[in-house]
């Protein structure tokens, strides 16, 4: 177990740069898991790929993985799963959503992750953030946007099944728990059902919630 305390960008792309370089090498042996209350389509650190990362990932080009909706794609495109974890937009929770330009820009990234055939999920006052890739948890509090990775000061602990089986299988647990949580909700349906599964339809009703004052 290792943990990093301040500028997380460079960690973040590692971990899923090494993860689409497993995924290429060793098939789809696990999905990818995206568990963050805020996520935006935020730029992957550039530096890392200049580095080995042309030699572990040949074929691949930077603008492949230069945001984390080009990542997805990718890792799609290579056969890989992907799950996405959000706070669900329910008025009562706490903080709420309400940040109309934060909101347009993920729903739209929910969206084109859902063209994408991606799993998106909204969680019932869901506040962790982590990652779950090959053998690998990233956790911490660290939100998927610009401000959690680039200007805040936060903190990312990575769990490997290698060096800490013990401490990756109990973070392991406790984000398979909320995303098997937020699947149990059923589809989400607003402005009555918040959280759940997300369709289509889900983000439409919750854009059209909006200018109604959830009725």
């Amino acid at each position: 177990m290792s943990m990093v305390d301040a500028f997380l960008a460079p960690v973040m792309t590692e971990v899923l740069l090494t993860a689409l370089a497993r995924l290429r090498t060793e098939g789809p042996s696990a999905p990818l898991r995206i568990g963050s209350p805020w996520l935006s389509d935020i730029p992957l650190f550039p530096g890392i790929f200049a580095g080995s990362f042309p030699f572990l990932l040949p074929g691949v080009d930077a603008l492949e993985v230069a945001s984390l909706l080009d990542f997805l794609k990718t890792w799609r495109k290579n056969g890989g799963e992907v799950t996405l974890l959000v706070q669900g937009y329910d008025p009562l929770a706490h903080p709420q959503k309400n940040v109309v330009t934060f909101n347009t820009q993920e729903l739209r990234l929910l969206e084109r992750c859902l063209d994408t055939g991606m799993e998106v999920l909204f969680g019932q006052s869901f506040h962790d953030r982590f990652i779950v890739a090959p053998d690998v948890v990233l956790s911490g509090s660290v939100n998927g946007t610009y401000p959690g990775l680039d200007r805040n000061r936060e903190t990312l602990t990575l769990h490997t099944r290698s060096s800490s089986p013990r401490d990756y299988a109990s973070a392991l647990a406790v984000c398979e728990n909320h995303l098997a949580s937020a699947r149990h909700m059923g589809v989400c349906r607003p402005p009555r059902a918040n959280a759940g599964i997300a369709q289509h339809t889900s983000i439409q009703e919750i854009r059209r919630c909006y200018s109604t004052s959830w009725r």
